[in-house]
């Protein structure tokens, strides 16, 4: 039986968050945060995003982690991230990383409580801690 799962969502400016949250595991088995980062470059087609978020999709429902983040950013947006120009934007990274460092996980999930109850300023707290978040996944390449 597969887990009921909440999806969050939120888009915009080049960057789309998703964060899914499965609801029937134990609270105690939130040690881990499973995260996907992708860069797209432009004029990738609405396609090729829709099988990306179904392939990311599918694995979120098949394995019982508690929760799941999905990051994708426009490569302008990541370009942002990094504060440095990508000069080969055919061999952008897919990012997949498992995160149990529990300052990192608190922060997603201070992504969680923002995505689930918006305020007047989470657009600008979501992009803080995305950015946060990316870069963490960066260094541990």
């Amino acid at each position: 039986m597969q887990p009921d799962i909440c999806i969050l969502k939120a888009s915009w400016d080049g960057l789309s968050v998703k964060y899914v949250v499965s609801d029937k595991l134990p609270l105690c088995s939130g040690n881990t945060l499973m995260m996907r980062v992708a860069i797209l470059p432009k004029g990738v087609v609405a396609a090729s995003i829709e099988q990306f978020e179904s392939d990311w999709l599918s694995e979120a429902q098949k394995t019982p982690l508690p929760d799941y983040l999905q990051i994708i950013l426009s490569l302008s947006r990541f370009e942002q991230i990094v504060d440095q120009k990508i000069l080969s934007p055919n061999q952008l990274p897919i990012l997949v990383k498992e995160i149990t460092d529990p300052s990192i996980l608190h922060l997603a999930h201070l992504l969680r409580a923002e995505m689930e109850t918006p305020k007047p300023l989470s657009q600008q707290f979501i992009c803080s801690i995305v950015t946060i978040l990316t870069t963490h996944c960066l260094q541990q390449l």
